[in-house]
């Protein structure tokens, strides 16, 4: 949304009518962060999103999971001072 030209503040608040896509959208990102913490079994994922009737392929998530673990190695290795832009591909 915000690569579409939204602004933080445009989406703040949970009765704002923005949300309801972001809520969506944050009942994924919940797991998919607990599987790259080790806190659920990735072959578990569609387990933890089947109410909200939509599934992932394990190459997504694999990918998804990649990416992360690519943008937190780059902050990570960040020398002090430096920034890094992230970029998506949107398809």
């Amino acid at each position: 949304m915000l690569s579409k030209g939204h602004t933080f503040i445009s989406l703040f608040g949970k009765d704002n009518p923005q949300t309801k896509e972001l809520r969506f959208i944050e009942q994924i990102v919940g797991p998919v962060q607990s599987v790259f913490s080790g806190h659920i079994p990735g072959q578990e994922f569609n387990l933890y999103i089947e109410h909200l009737n939509f599934k992932i392929s394990n190459s997504t998530l694999k990918g998804c999971l990649s990416e992360i673990k690519n943008i937190i190695e780059n902050w990570v290795n960040l020398p002090v001072g430096k920034s890094f832009t992230l970029e998506w591909n949107l398809k």
